[in-house]
């Protein structure tokens, strides 16, 4: 890959309602800190995608790229963000290193840390939202506040969790765009903070996820995007238009899954993150459930 001055992060949000670190990576976001363009770039790779997982017990070893962190969970030589990146890697073509997951848990607790977010909660997400707090409340034995009306407003972090978890009212690309929301809401909460209290944020922080991060780096990354107010861009894969021609269905081994051209998928992300403008001319290939699986 280009030498640059970007970062590469894999974020995974875990499905786990308690403190385990052994469930699906329902949340999959590529951050990529760009210095070189000032920009901050979110990546959202949908949690469906079929994709191959070196071991995994099925069928070519192909699987939904969220059960990698799962897998990799239960192995001995091997832990979950590791097998998670791996899939990552081998299946787009990066070379990422570093790596942070949070679990419902802590996920609330540190946009509550943060006094909450500031977030525009639609008409008609406000229905599923509340629907989704009380399935909430009884999966993790909490109470969560319900909201009453549509509009800019602030969220507790239950409530940051449950509308980042909406999904049956649209699709799972509309669910990834919305956690890209509250990412970014949350950067806007940490840039109004003074600069002296990175370090105690940051060590709270730490408390609250699992990262391979060091103190250092998240203090030299975070005094970066305050001072130099970087610009902030969203991609996904899919996407709500499938310009990457995905094919999306019930598949007879692999249950629902994305299947897509991942050699046309990674060009496209090469050209978001490294701004490179390879896949001009590309065409994606179709498949169907007949076809074959894009796979090398």
């Amino acid at each position: 890959l280009p030498e640059t001055g970007i970062m590469n992060i894999a974020l995974f949000g875990l499905d786990n309602r308690t403190e385990a670190t052994d469930g699906h990576s329902d949340a999959i976001i590529i951050l990529s800190i760009d210095r070189d363009h000032n920009k901050i770039k979110m990546t959202s790779i949908g949690r469906d995608i079929l994709v191959k997982v070196d071991g995994y017990w099925s069928k070519n070893n192909l699987t939904k790229i969220t059960h990698a962190f799962s897998y990799g969970a239960q192995k001995k030589d091997m832990t979950g963000p590791e097998a998670a990146v791996k899939a990552l890697n081998q299946n787009f073509g990066m070379n990422i290193n570093r790596y942070m997951y949070v679990n419902f848990q802590g996920f609330a607790q540190i946009i509550d840390f943060l006094g909450g977010i500031t977030i525009d909660v639609k008409q008609k997400e406000l229905n599923e939202l509340n629907n989704r707090v009380k399935y909430t409340e009884q999966q993790c034995g909490v109470k969560i506040k319900r909201v009453k009306q549509a509009g800019v407003q602030r969220l507790d972090g239950w409530q940051a969790l449950v509308y980042s978890r909406i999904r049956k009212m649209d699709s799972d690309i509309a669910r990834g765009n919305r956690q890209k929301d509250v990412l970014e809401a949350t950067f806007n909460e940490v840039k109004a903070m003074p600069v002296t209290k990175f370090p105690s944020l940051i060590a709270q922080g730490l408390q609250m996820c699992h990262t391979n991060l060091t103190s250092s780096e998240i203090l030299s990354m975070a005094t970066w995007a305050v001072t130099s107010s970087p610009e902030i861009v969203n991609f996904s894969i899919p996407d709500e238009d499938n310009t990457f021609k995905a094919w999306g269905g019930n598949h007879p081994d692999y249950a629902w899954v994305w299947i897509m051209d991942l050699n046309y998928a990674t060009v496209r992300l090469h050209d978001f993150i490294y701004e490179t403008n390879v896949a001009e001319n590309m065409t994606p290939r179709r498949y169907t459930l007949g076809g074959t699986i894009p796979i090398p």
